[in-house]
């Protein structure tokens, strides 16, 4: 699906998976698609380190002038990376969100998960209802990889760049199988070590 809508553009395309040292044999999975597919490269994590600490080794292999983020699970449709490509190259924006407008979580996540970019917008200004599927031209994410954090937290990080920002709507997808590793106090977790980067000086 992702190749299918990127081949419209006529650019050259490299996919980069992270194993995020997953149990679930993963692994052998990402192996199969690289040997069907030349355009796929992969990073594999040694340790479990989350979410964010594999985007950061994600993002420091990508060798693209622009780079979309999205998750493997098939919420964020790949076909929306078209609309979040021509958004960047239309506009002054350094980086593009996807912004989600409706519920695709239950009420308890979604109360909580506002309460936490309520948060993050006062202290740096991102845009409500943003998470991890954006697109990046190559100026944002060299800026994004200069800050020496001990954390990261990628659009927090965008957002402190103070480099143009912008968002386009995305109708997100319930999840169709398995679940969700975050439980409550992983979740909140995540958050805290999300505000300490913030917090950390460049």
């Amino acid at each position: 699906r992702l190749l299918k809508t990127l081949e419209h553009f006529q650019v050259s395309v490299e996919i980069i998976f992270v194993d995020d040292a997953s149990p679930d044999g993963s692994a052998a999975v990402i192996s199969a698609l690289r040997n069907q597919f030349p355009e796929i490269k992969s990073v594999e994590m040694k340790n479990n380190g989350g979410q964010q600490n594999a985007l950061r080794a994600g993002l420091r292999e990508a060798r693209g002038d622009v780079v979309a983020v999205m998750d493997a699970d098939l919420q964020d449709p790949p076909e929306a990376v078209a609309d979040l490509y021509r958004a960047l190259k239309s506009g002054n924006n350094e980086a593009i969100f996807a912004y989600r407008t409706e519920h695709y979580q239950s009420i308890h996540r979604m109360i909580s998960s506002r309460m936490f970019k309520w948060l993050v917008n006062k202290m740096v200004g991102l845009p409500r209802g943003t998470g991890c599927f954006l697109i990046m031209n190559r100026i944002m994410l060299t800026d994004v990889l200069s800050f020496e954090t001990n954390r990261f937290y990628l659009p927090g990080l965008i957002a402190k760049t103070n480099h143009p920002i912008g968002t386009i709507p995305l109708q997100r997808a319930k999840r169709t199988s398995g679940k969700s590793a975050y439980d409550s106090s992983m979740r909140l977790n995540v958050a805290i070590s999300n505000i300490r980067c913030l917090l950390e000086r460049d």
